[in-house]
């Protein structure tokens, strides 16, 4: 998320973007609270909706648009996400 900072290694990181704690994936999915046994199905169900077409074809446009930006585009870009306090770190 925006704003979370990275804390420990680059390989701690990795695994807790890939296996999510149970207490994030239980504030995204109200049904597992209180079944800690069912974290595996949510994870995967997680993973297989990152790669639904529907969400590929948005990646995708969203790179084409990025990689389209020129520099004043970029900088006008940057300013805006700055005075939202979402600035690149």
């Amino acid at each position: 998320t925006i704003g979370q900072g990275q804390t420990g290694s680059r390989g701690k990181y990795l695994m807790s973007r890939i296996w999510q704690p149970y207490a994030l994936l239980s504030k995204r999915y109200p049904a597992l609270q209180g079944r800690r046994w069912l974290t595996w199905f949510f994870q995967l169900r997680r993973w297989l909706s990152a790669c639904s077409p529907k969400r590929i074809k948005t990646y995708r446009a969203e790179l084409q648009y990025t990689k389209k930006l020129n520099q004043d585009e970029r900088k006008t870009a940057e300013a805006f996400l700055a005075q939202l306090g979402l600035e690149k770190q």
